[in-house]
């Protein structure tokens, strides 16, 4: 409903003004409705999943990118397409001053996607690079220093 009001344009926004502003609602929304655990409620309104694979991810899109990286490796179990949106957080992140939040969480579960998908090797490099992460690089949080016995456990 809130979505309806805001797209009759009662301020007289200008039409990309109005695009900009409802994206950034759509976008906020799905990644609290994810963070929260509510997957189906959020599936209406994926933001990242629209965009074309060519285009660069932002350091603006950095939480909805993760949550939707959240939401296929959770909910869809879509453990290579997570990896990758992992990686595209991870790069992203590492690449800018103000992303660092997210940059250990991303390559964590960009491993986590990869030991699920099979990729047992991939799972063990980022691992390896978590237990002993480069020294230009913030220090890692404790709970993913903690979580490591997670990708490199034997296969079921």
């Amino acid at each position: 409903m809130a979505f309806e009001q805001l797209s009759g344009n009662p301020g007289g926004l200008d039409p990309a003004t109005l695009k900009a502003h409802l994206q950034r609602a759509r976008s906020r929304l799905f990644t609290d409705l994810v963070n929260l655990g509510h997957y189906l409620a959020a599936e209406g309104g994926r933001p990242i999943a629209s965009r074309p694979a060519r285009e660069r991810l932002t350091s603006d899109d950095l939480d909805a990118a993760f949550a939707y990286g959240v939401y296929l490796l959770n909910y869809k179990s879509e453990f290579s397409a997570a990896s990758a949106v992992f990686g595209q957080v991870w790069e992203t992140a590492h690449a800018s001053p103000t992303g660092h939040a997210l940059l250990w969480p991303a390559r964590f579960h960009q491993a986590l996607a990869s030991w699920y998908q099979g990729d047992r090797e991939a799972a063990k490099l980022i691992a390896e690079e978590i237990s002993a992460p480069p020294p230009d690089l913030p220090p890692v949080p404790c709970d993913y220093q903690q979580r490591l016995s997670e990708l490199v456990a034997p296969p079921p």
